[in-house]
């Protein structure tokens, strides 16, 4: 018998596109049986579409054939990325500049060129070294179309090109610029002329020198002073903060920004409704909302250096801080956290662009010491900034507490549209510095799960530790410094637990017999808490309360999704490299399978108290199968779905000694009870059939108890009505001809001659 599988080698497909040196494309067609014909027939595309872009313009065919392969090269680029070498990537930007500035061109072909430009331009790093480009025709075209008479072609679709554009224009250029906008600053013209002019013309990104001679040091003043006197106008709150914050970030050393923070973070703790100018009204300007995220950018990009903005965001936080307690919350809560996640976007921006990504920021590390000068040697060509203006460990450890205990407060938010956006930003914070995150968090954890008149408080816990448990598990880094939690909480859950708990027996004090070190002494990081963790989601698995039930077994599928449920102690025998935290912990993972069957028995449980509900009236029989008050609500679908995913966690992730005994006791379950509520009945039974897909050799042993189950239901009269039925005489036969002590799993086909075709019939064998 051939086989149906295909193996792919996806290495010899990558190294066979790396050597062709192409940009930044997809390949994830590497994956694909037949890579080498699609590489062909995507080679034969572009070829076409090249050609035909040549064609038509020396032709001078416009409409359809130009316009039609504009339009093919755009879906080629967003669907395959730049395929093509460095040399076309340039040919073509600036062909389609061309094509784009034509005089009296075909406004649809202009649309179209526009397009196609923004996608090859975006997420290139080209520069006017690479393409130099003439502005003037491309400012004459865009100001016609959105201030002159050019009124059949749509200036709002030549924004983004136009922008994007700005990066081939010669650095010396910048003067002839400012002078054609500064025209635009006078009562003939609108405020919004000039703005909107001046954010997609002016050059931002060049050297400090070049900005010194004919760059920022032309225009900043003025930009500036209009953003500090103009507050009403919408164009210069929106967009002015990410022009200072591009020019900020990219030549840090430019100017002192010192002076320009008192502006900002006044205008951001505006923006958030903060405002505590007494006699003032909140005014709905431009500085509400929507310039969050360029004030955010602002921040971020100031952050760090000798003219970092780190104090004034400490201070600006403090005031902040008290305004997200959960008894403050009201219409600003939810301005702060737009604000908090476009802080933490930006930051998590920066910190991939100087320590992730290949292409990464550039760096001059003239003036630094040997060690960071080895650090950033692979990649010298591309620097400029100097290393002091980087973020460094300190700094970001510095932000993480200033923004954290607002963060924390905001955990506890009752707005439904906000409910899920501070456990993420915590996951990011921890993500950034673990060891300062993670214990004020446990603070948080804690004392909510023990929390008995709160359960909101719990709710909104559980949902950020949903976020936050796969960090927790991966928390094995020993250079980390953490912080130390002002009630030692392993302590305390060793001290509660009941002596009648399974997990009595594998206590700490208990497991450190086996060891020649106290168990407590060595748990040094946080992945220890996940089996603390678990005991108490267990626990908080109550029917009466779905939504809290809902939560804690999601945390609970996840944690068995990350860890596997099985015992580890026996690797202390066989592996002599590990440290005395990992010893301590394969001795604690003894809890794991204990664990799991305490999970199981809670979840079964919950079935048991849906079995019987009340009835609807006297007439009906109290939990009567087909009594109305059994059908599925919205809670009990929920509650269904999270079940069977962790039924699921737990059957695909044990060994086969955990599995066959979690197995077997729901077979017991099943026998040992009957349900008349049709909900708890599909409950079980989607359980059995999750159960069952992850661990098949159950199945047999779950049929052999409904054939035996058949036979006491199914009548004879019932019998001869589905012996009627084509294929269905076979079945109801065998349930009743074969005694107790066949097994299903016995059944042997055998073929049988009916009017020339061979059937097979299941008939019980000779055993």
């Amino acid at each position: 018998m051939v086989s149906s599988y295909v193996v792919v080698d996806s290495a010899v497909g990558v190294k066979r596109e790396v050597n062709r040196k192409f940009g930044r494309h997809e390949k994830h067609s590497v994956l694909l049986p037949y890579h080498e014909e699609l590489t062909c027939e995507l080679d034969a595309r572009f070829d076409h579409i090249k050609h035909g872009l040549v064609t038509a313009v020396l032709v001078n065919e416009q409409r359809p054939a130009l316009r039609n392969f504009v339009f093919a090269l755009k879906t080629f680029v967003s669907t395959y990325g730049f395929r093509f070498s460095k040399e076309e990537h340039i040919q073509l930007i600036h062909l389609l500049y061309l094509i784009l500035v034509r005089k009296d061109q075909w406004p649809d072909i202009v649309n179209y060129a526009a397009k196609a430009i923004e996608d090859l331009v975006n997420k290139s790093y080209f520069t006017y070294e690479d393409l130099t480009l003439e502005w003037e025709p491309l400012y004459n075209l865009y100001y016609g179309a959105n201030y002159g008479k050019l009124e059949e072609i749509d200036g709002k679709n030549l924004r983004n090109a136009v922008f994007r554009l700005k990066r081939f224009y010669r650095p010396s250029d910048t003067p002839k610029i400012w002078n054609r906008i500064q025209v635009h600053l006078s009562p003939r013209y609108s405020t919004k002329e000039f703005c909107d002019l001046a954010l997609l013309f002016l050059p931002v990104k060049m050297t400090t020198e070049e900005h010194k001679k004919y760059g920022a040091a032309l225009w900043f003043d003025t930009m500036w002073k209009m953003y500090e006197i103009v507050e009403m106008g919408n164009k210069w709150g929106e967009e002015l903060p990410n022009l200072f914050a591009t020019l900020a970030y990219n030549n840090p050393d430019f100017m002192d920004w010192t002076p320009l923070y008192d502006a900002v973070f006044t205008r951001a703790i505006r923006a958030m409704g903060l405002s505590i100018r007494e006699g003032k009204a909140a005014t709905s300007d431009s500085t509400n909302t929507v310039c969050l995220g360029g004030l955010a950018r602002m921040i971020v990009a100031t952050l760090g250096g000798p003219y970092g903005c780190q104090r004034n965001l400490e201070r600006m936080m403090q005031l902040v801080e008290p305004f997200m307690h959960p008894s403050n919350e009201s219409s600003h809560t939810l301005l702060v956290l737009v604000f908090l996640q476009n802080v933490l976007q930006e930051l998590v921006n920066r910190y991939k662009e100087e320590r992730i990504k290949a292409h990464k920021r550039q760096v001059d590390f003239s003036d630094c010491v040997p060690i960071n000068r080895q650090v950033f040697s692979d990649y010298h060509h591309l620097l400029h900034v100097s290393v002091k203006f980087y973020l460094t460990d300190s700094d970001i450890e510095k932000f993480v507490d200033a923004v954290l205990q607002s963060l924390l407060y905001s955990l506890y938010t009752k707005d439904g549209t906000a409910s899920k956006a501070p456990g993420r930003l915590v996951m990011i914070l921890g993500s950034l510095c673990p060891g300062r995150v993670f214990p004020r968090f446990f603070e948080h954890a804690y004392p909510a799960i023990f929390a008995v008149d709160e359960p909101h408080r719990l709710t909104q816990t559980l949902d950020c530790l949903f976020e936050v448990v796969f960090l927790i598990g991966n928390d094995s880094d020993p250079t980390i410094r953490r912080l130390n939690m002002e009630k030692d909480w392993i302590n305390e859950m060793e001290e509660i637990r009941s002596p009648t708990s399974p997990i009595a027996r594998y206590s700490l004090e208990a497991l450190s017999h086996s060891l020649e070190f106290n168990i407590k002494d060595k748990l040094t990081s946080f992945r220890c808490h996940l089996f603390y963790f678990l005991e108490m989601l267990i626990e908080g698995i109550d029917i009466n309360d779905v939504a809290k039930a809902n939560i804690a077994i999601h945390n609970l599928t996840l944690i068995f999704f990350i860890v596997p449920i099985l015992d580890y102690s026996d690797c202390i025998k066989y592996h002599n490299d590990l440290t005395d935290e990992e010893k301590a912990l394969c001795m604690m993972s003894m809890r794991l399978p204990v664990l799991a069957e305490m999970a199981l028995d809670k979840m079964l449980g919950i079935i048991e108290s849906l079995a019987v509900t009340a009835p609807k009236d006297s007439s009906n029989i109290i939990g009567g199968f087909k009594d109305a008050a059994t059908k599925e609500g919205s809670e009990e679908k929920i509650l269904k779905k999270a079940i069977d995913r962790c039924v699921a966690a737990i059957f695909k992730n044990a060994n086969d000694v955990v599995t066959a005994k979690l197995g077997r006791k729901m077979l017991d379950f099943v026998k040992t009870n009957q349900f008349e509520s049709s909900l708890a009945t599909d409950m079980i039974a989607s359980m059995m059939a999750f159960m069952t897909y992850e661990l098949p050799s159950f199945w047999v042993l779950f049929a052999e108890h409904v054939l035996r189950k058949l036979k006491m239901v199914l009548t004879q009269t019932l019998e001869k009505h589905i012996a009627q039925r084509p294929g269905a005489g076979t079945l109801t036969r065998h349930i009743f001809e074969t005694d107790d002590n066949d097994k299903v799993g016995e059944l042997t086909p055998q073929p049988n001659e009916t009017n020339g075709i061979k059937e097979k019939k299941m008939v019980p064998s000779s055993k």
